[in-house]
């Protein structure tokens, strides 16, 4: 009996410990920071310094596409719109594409890249990997 009692003991104090463990871990298992170019089919303007991006996804096993507004550094005043995706870490996905759909807010994108933008200069905001190109002044992209 007193076999029995230890035994189950053990084994409740390992799977409590195992869980612990678990949580303890699980902030440390993030998704992966390296992001590749998405495909964009069309870019329009959605409203007031808001643009809409359609395009696709290599497979289902990406994530949603992010935006992020950067300097050109080799063209004074454009700055540039990449749209990326999480590279997935599955290793087995199907081949099938995902579409997507978003609507990027200029403003929100220069406050979050924390770009110093000059409220009399006009921008060219232009994007990466599809022909599109719009014009706007630094104080409308500084709302």
């Amino acid at each position: 009996m007193k076999a029995l009692a230890y035994t189950i003991f053990v084994i409740s104090v390992l799977l409590v410990s195992g869980f612990a463990r678990a949580d303890l871990m699980t902030p440390f298992v993030q998704q992966t920071t390296y992001t590749t170019p998405v495909h964009i089919d069309d870019v329009t303007v959605a409203g007031e310094m808001q643009l809409k991006v359609d395009g696709y996804l290599p497979n289902p096993c990406f994530a949603d596409p992010i935006a992020v507004l950067t300097e050109d550094p080799k063209h004074a005043n454009t700055l540039v719109l990449n749209i990326t995706s999480p590279l997935p870490t599955q290793d087995a996905c199907m081949q099938v594409t995902k579409p997507y759909s978003r609507v990027v807010d200029l403003p929100f994108l220069v406050r979050t890249a924390l770009l110093q933008l000059d409220p009399q200069t006009v921008y060219v905001i232009r994007t990466e990997g599809f022909d599109f190109a719009i014009q706007a002044y630094g104080a409308e992209l500084m709302h």
